[in-house]
């Protein structure tokens, strides 16, 4: 079988695109290639220039233009998505041209986080329609393609920050002033994957594209439950934190007050309440299906998160 070898990235210098493009130029395995708009070439870049100078070559592109996005695809065999929540449909188009882009035989869409299909309550979330859509258009639509999803659940380094929208309601740590709002009762358990090993692991799946072929991969750095990342962070600042809780009825509550006040924050809380819920866990990871990779630990994850707020 023929593997991956020269990748087209789309939206690599965003949030999770930065550590999947780090980690795939890491492999050495592969020629990447990465699209960007007119504006970002100018807004970011120091980020582009230094990906320039690893040798990755910089498209500049408009990724809802059709004739665009044709001629980036030429000499590109996989396509790497890491478009951010507000670009999730813009991938039926793309991949409706990979599709006929005889060239292009693999892509990755931008699937990372939460998993939308998880049960049969996912179909209703509102965060899921999106990339429900896109699933949609894959199993109706694309026959020749070859589609791989990984699934990543929660990024830890956003799971365990400041609160979301400084809304004490919403969970959340914060290391400056010793205090945490635990989710539930603080016991339920959540899969973490920090966005350094989502980065490994999507490069893991590239380079092994034969796995992921019949459902999408489960993977994670660590599980763990509020109230041991509470612990960590205690023993690592050497102090005992103010803790309160939010039930998963408030967070509901909560929810629903602030998509009635169409708050941007809304989206947050909608995923915090199905962490919450158990709908991260699975009986079995799929790790151990990918090339090994070394992954970031719970320790490390909260000494890094520390550092990141105490020197603000």
């Amino acid at each position: 079988m023929s593997t991956p070898k020269h990748i087209l990235i789309i939206g690599a210098t965003g949030l999770i695109g930065q550590p999947i493009t780090t980690s795939l130029q890491a492999t050495g395995d592969f020629s990447l290639s990465i699209l960007t708009s007119s504006a970002s070439s100018v807004s970011k870049k120091p980020i582009l220039d230094n990906l320039a100078a690893q040798g990755i070559k910089i498209v500049v592109a408009d990724v809802t233009s059709a004739t665009d996005i044709e001629r980036a695809f030429q000499g590109i065999d996989t396509i790497v998505c890491a478009l951010g929540r507000p670009g999730i449909d813009l991938q039926i188009q793309l991949l409706e041209i990979a599709e006929r882009t005889l060239n292009v035989k693999w892509f990755w869409p931008s699937e990372f986080g939460t998993d939308i299909e998880y049960d049969e309550t996912s179909r209703d979330e509102p965060t899921h329609q999106a990339k429900l859509r896109v699933r949609k258009y894959v199993r109706e639509n694309v026959k020749r393609l070859q589609v791989r999803y990984l699934v990543t659940g929660p990024y830890a380094d956003t799971f365990i920050g400041l609160k979301a929208g400084g809304d004490l309601r919403a969970g959340g740590y914060d290391a400056v002033a010793k205090t945490a709002t635990l989710e539930g009762d603080g016991s339920g358990k959540v899969s973490l994957t920090s966005m350094v090993d989502v980065g490994k692991l999507l490069a893991a799946s590239v380079q092994r594209p034969e796995v992921g072929k019949e459902r999408p991969l489960r993977v994670n750095s660590f599980t763990t439950t509020p109230k041991e990342l509470l612990a960590e962070f205690e023993k690592q600042t050497g102090a005992k934190w103010e803790v309160t809780y939010t039930s998963v009825e408030e967070m509901k509550a909560l929810e629903k007050e602030l998509y009635a006040e169409k708050k941007p924050m809304a989206g947050a809380l909608t995923l915090r309440r199905i962490w919450a819920s158990g709908r991260t866990l699975y009986e079995k990871r799929d790790n151990e299906l990918l090339p090994p990779v070394e992954l970031t630990t719970q320790e490390e994850i909260v000494a890094a998160m520390i550092k990141k707020q105490t020197a603000q």
